[in-house]
C-alpha cells in the first residue's frame, strides 16, 4: 500500500565520530548507499568542524527530505560531553532531521548484535568494553578513561613495556637485555636513551606506540 512505498522511501543517516575519522553514510531502508563523506579526525579536532565537513556531501544527496539520523560520538556516558555533543550535532543539522545521540559503543554494540542483550569488547589501540542487559540498560566502561585507564589495550602494553625497560636501565629491577634489543630495533634507535629523546622532544605518536 501507500504506507509501503512511503517507508521504502524512508531515508537513514549515520554519522560515526569515534577513531581517526569522522564518516557519515545515508541509505535507503534497504541498505542502498546514497551518499557518503568522511574526514580524517584525530582526537584534539574540532567536532563541528569534523561534523560539517563529512555530513556535507549526505546533506546535499538528501537535500529537503527527511532523515532519521544517529550520530556516534566517544565519550558521551558523562552528561556535560553528551550536552556539548548534542549542542554542536543541532547546531550542525538541519532542524527538521530527527536525530539520536549515542556513544561509538553503543553504535558498535547495536552494529555487533542487532539489538540483542551481550557483551563487546574494544582492545584496539584503545580498550572499552560495553553491555545490554536483557532489561534493557546499557552500561560501558573505559570509553572515556583514555589517561586515567585504558587497561589492556595495545597502547597500554606498549606504555608498561617501556615502563620496564626503564626500570631495569636505571637499576630499579632486573634489567633484561632482551627486551631492551626488541625495543631498539623496532623503534630504530641506537639505544634506550635516544628512545627516551625521541619521546621527551614528542617525536613519538600513540599509532607508532
Amino acid at each position: 500500500g501507500a504506507g509501503g512505498r512511503e517507508s521504502l522511501r524512508m531515508l537513514l543517516l549515520g554519522v560515526d565520530c569515534g577513531g581517526d575519522r569522522c564518516l557519515a553514510v545515508v541509505t535507503d531502508v534497504r541498505g542502498r548507499l546514497i551518499a557518503r563523506g568522511s574526514v580524517a579526525a584525530p582526537h584534539e579536532s574540532n567536532l563541528e568542524v569534523c561534523l560539517r565537513t563529512a555530513v556535507g556531501p549526505c546533506l546535499e544527496a538528501i537535500a529537503e527530505q527527511d532523515a532519521t539520523t544517529v550520530v556516534a560520538i566517544p565519550g558521551l556516558d558523562r552528561r556535560p560531553a553528551r550536552l556539548h555533543a548534542l549542542a554542536v550535532v543541532r547546531k550542525v543539522l538541519p532542524e527538521r532531521l530527527a536525530v539520536w545521540l549515542c556513544s561509538s559503543l553503543e553504535a558498535e554494540l547495536a552494529g555487533c548484535l542487532g539489538g540483542k542483550p551481550g557483551i563487546i569488547v574494544h582492545a584496539g589501540m584503545r580498550a572499552a568494553a560495553a553491555g545490554l542487559e536483557r532489561s534493557g540498560r546499557f552500561w560501558s566502561t573505559g570509553e572515556s578513561q583514555e589517561i586515567l585507564g585504558d587497561e589492556g589495550s595495545s597502547l597500554w602494553l606498549a606504555s608498561r613495556t617501556l615502563q620496564l625497560a626503564i626500570r631495569g636501565m636505571e637499576g630499579r629491577m632486573a634489567r633484561s637485555q632482551r627486551l631492551e634489543r626488541t625495543l631498539t630495533a623496532y623503534f630504530g634507535v641506537d639505544d634506550l636513551n635516544e628512545l627516551l629523546e625521541r619521546l621527551d622532544r614528542g617525536h613519538l605518536t600513540a599509532g607508532e606506540l
